[in-house]
């Protein structure tokens, strides 16, 4: 489904004008960065994709000021949202995955020259920007194109270690479906912040219970911390919205609140809340009703970000 929000995202960015000159010539880096990624203090809780073309406008985030304390950002109009952001107190997750892969879910050939655009932006908002998000649910994505395991894990090796020799200190982050963590994956070493999503059932999602796959994610992060002693978080991903063809998994969504709430509450592990979703979208094609249309699921969530800022004090 998410996978869906990708090619539509693709489709609008590429289309954009903020994007008639993307290949600009690329900065030197700098061989001195301060030291790799800190411990993560604050929590942060925001809708995925609540800042994505298509779904989200910079007026949104009016709104979202008092329901989260950061957006996730898939625009054309990269620094405008950012300069809002910054201008309402709000954090940002940033992610162009369309300067990066080519429709195939390879890595476009001058992508580093293509990603310049993103960087300068970047370079100007690092007070603003919480973590770099560079493909959504990658093995899954790169199966329905036809890339292996190990060549979608390369490519985001490749990307994230570009980016971590830039930027020291901001977390890479990714979140994963749980078909992944069922059929195949690998965790890249230079990712920190790691998510799945599966929105069915919290005790039995593709065959699994919710917090069963965290605790997936929690061996395989204990690896790569043990190799270079940097800390892994977790990010929570739960149902806010419910899809237009299934009205009844507003009900569903909603009763599986409490034990989200819960699970973020008892791992320590879970820095991250970044539901899925506050806007509705493509409801006239099978897209979802977001928490915003909601009122049950809309006052649950505000709820759930209110306590979940308070016990993180």
């Amino acid at each position: 489904m998410r996978a869906a929000i990708l090619v539509g995202l693709v489709a609008l960015v590429s289309c954009s004008p903020y994007f008639a000159n993307t290949h600009l010539p690329q900065n030197s880096l700098d061989d001195t960065h301060p030291p790799a990624t800190p411990p993560v203090r604050e929590k942060f809780f925001g809708y995925y994709a609540s800042q994505m073309d298509g779904i989200g406008t910079i007026e949104d985030l009016d709104e979202l000021k008092d329901k989260s304390n950061f957006v996730f950002i898939a625009s054309g109009e990269l620094a405008q949202r950012l300069q809002r952001c910054r201008e309402l107190g709000l954090k940002a997750m940033v992610h162009f995955p369309w300067l990066i892969f080519d429709e195939q879910m390879r890595l476009f050939d001058d992508w580093q020259t293509r990603v310049q655009w993103a960087i300068d932006i970047m370079d100007q908002y690092l007070d603003v920007i919480i973590a770099f998000y560079p493909m959504d649910e990658p093995y899954l994505n790169g199966d329905q194109k036809g890339r292996t395991v190990d060549e979608i894990y390369q490519s985001l090796e490749t990307v994230g270690s570009y980016f971590k020799s830039r930027y020291p200190q901001l977390p890479i982050a990714v979140i994963f479906s749980a078909i992944e963590l069922n059929k195949g994956y690998r965790l890249p070493p230079s990712f920190d912040w790691f998510g799945m999503d599966c929105y069915d059932n919290f005790f039995r999602c593709e065959r699994a219970t919710i917090p069963s796959y965290y605790d997936k994610l929690k061996v395989e992060m204990a690896k790569l911390e043990a190799v270079d002693q940097r800390p892994r978080y977790l990010m929570a991903v739960p149902p806010a919205g419910y899809e237009v063809s299934n009205p009844e998994n507003e009900a569903k969504h909603l009763n599986q609140v409490p034990y989200y709430r819960k699970m973020v509450k008892t791992e320590e592990k879970i820095k991250v809340v970044i539901p899925f979703i506050w806007q509705t979208f493509n409801p006239d094609n099978g897209g979802w009703h977001g928490a915003r249309t909601s009122p049950k699921l809309k006052e649950a969530y505000i709820q759930f970000y209110r306590d979940f800022l308070a016990e993180s004090l």
